[in-house]
């Protein structure tokens, strides 16, 4: 008799609908590779509406800090006009005018308090009736006009004021946005921690109910048969209910802790389903254990904020106290000027030679009569500064407080979660003793499900102390160097 064979089609096919089958129920069934950290935190960064707004914020002022070089910068200027004058005059030699203007120039304010102006200008004016004896022209200057201030903005301390404020605000709000940005990634690393944690917790949480009902059970068929007082169904009664508002509890916070997880990816807040592939890999206790304090920098972002906001009283009270000084200042000016009829272009070439010069020098002085009320100006502004100066000092050392207390707190956290991993160890070498006996008919069901439950009640506690090191670790980062 001879056998069929199987065509090899027909077995590809079916080891794909079987492969598609085992697929389609482990997703159904809930199996999936957990989200890693570095996962979760790169969609943190690419999505979250916050990260944006720092990164934005962050560029802004590194590119805003360059408008303390606006005062001090060289300018183009560029002026033309047309005036038509059709008055009518008393005496018959004034006649209606058109004339033209056009002037271009260069100007500079020195950081040391010179302001000056090179410009170039042309003037047409032309007669509206002919005249025997006017005739229109065209008339050219090269001007040079230099003034040096001498007490207000004296070496240029108004102009440099002006330029440290804007560089020093800029930096200030940089350096205050890195630093918020820092923050932001740790509450991420905290969502992300609370969430696995609170996934272990609920499951944690539901084996402990289930072994408190079993021992209500155990305990109200004994009470049943006679084989045990009344008081110890009750009293496992209230642990069973105990239990319970446990579970509620920690489902609570997984609900609470799924929605925080989702806000940082810029997801809806009121969306707390979470899909089988997104869900947290728990950190194992041994990778807990061996972080260590990051290393402080030597001057952390908050600070460098405080120092930089420092700056800004500093120059705002100096550009303050400029203003209530003497203007005192000296100026001069030179103009080379070339005039010829229309038509002619002598005068272009003669404004730029010395033929034809007007020079002018002087000295101004203007000052506040009221000496009293700028004397108040001055005393203000000086206090200000101190005042300044002294919450940079208390910036100082919140920062250096802060980081030494969170320092503190996770060396004693971590000695915690070695105790308490030292704990479970036991509580898990108890429990398989136990059963051990259990085996042998020495002890009694109810005795092993207490426990179960006092093992499962350690590891809780080992979660809740591994939560604390990894927020208080992702805190520490805040302050490390950017």
């Amino acid at each position: 008799m001879q056998m069929k064979t199987t065509p090899i089609w027909f077995t590809l096919i079916k080891t794909c609908a079987f492969s598609l089958l085992i697929l389609i129920t482990s997703t159904a069934t809930g199996f999936a590779a957990p989200m890693s950290l570095e996962v979760y935190l790169n969609q943190v960064l690419g999505d979250s509406a916050a990260v944006k707004s720092s990164r934005f914020q962050i560029e802004g002022a590194a590119l805003t800090a360059k408008e303390g070089g606006l005062p001090t910068m060289a300018r183009l200027t560029l002026q033309g006009s047309f005036t038509d004058d059709r008055r009518q005059f008393p005496n018959p030699f004034q006649i209606s005018t058109r004339s033209r203007a056009l002037g271009l120039g260069f100007e500079k304010q020195f950081d040391f308090g010179l302001a000056s102006k090179v410009s170039y200008n042309l003037a047409s004016l032309n007669y509206g009736a002919p005249s025997s004896f006017l005739r229109d022209y065209l008339g050219a200057q090269t001007q040079i006009d230099l003034n040096q201030s001498l007490w207000r903005n004296a070496f240029g301390k108004e102009t440099r004021a002006s330029a440290d404020l804007a560089e020093a605000g800029s930096k200030a709000a940089e350096y205050a946005e890195k630093f918020k940005l820092k923050q932001t990634i740790a509450q991420a690393e905290n969502a992300y921690t609370r969430l696995a944690i609170a996934l272990e917790s609920v499951k944690l949480e539901r084996e402990l109910l289930d072994r408190s009902k079993r021992i209500l059970e155990w305990t109200e068929k004994r009470v049943k048969n006679h084989l045990s007082d009344r008081i110890d169904m009750l009293q496992t009664r209230s642990a069973y209910q105990m239990r319970l508002m446990a579970l509620k509890a920690a489902e609570q916070e997984l609900t609470s802790a799924k929605i925080a997880f989702n806000q940082m990816r810029n997801l809806p807040a009121d969306d707390a389903s979470m899909a089988n592939t997104e869900e947290p890999e728990l950190i194992p206790t041994e990778r807990v254990l061996n972080l260590s304090v990051p290393v402080r920098a030597t001057e952390t972002l908050d600070v460098k904020a405080a120092k930089e906001g420092e700056r800004v009283t500093k120059a705002s009270n100096e550009l303050s106290l400029q203003k209530v000084q003497p203007d005192l200042s000296i100026f001069a000016s030179a103009g080379f000027n070339g005039i010829d009829f229309a038509g002619q272009q002598g005068a272009l070439t003669r404004a730029l030679t010395t033929q034809n010069p007007i020079y002018t020098a002087g000295l101004k002085l203007n000052f506040a009569l009221d000496l009293a009320e700028t004397a108040d100006i001055r005393a203000g502004r000086a206090k200000q500064q101190m005042a300044a100066e002294h919450l940079t000092r208390q910036k100082e050392l919140e920062s250096e407080s802060t980081f030494r207390d969170l320092s503190q707190k996770f060396n004693e956290a971590r000695l915690r979660l070695k105790m308490a991993d030292e704990l479970v160890a036991m509580q898990k070498e108890k429990l398989e003793y136990e059963k051990y006996r259990f085996n042998l008919g020495r002890t009694t069901t109810y005795q092993v499900l207490t426990f179960e439950q006092d093992y499962a009640q350690s590891l809780i506690s080992r979660l809740r102390i591994e939560n604390e090191i990894l927020a208080l670790h992702a805190q520490l980062k805040t302050y490390t160097q950017d």
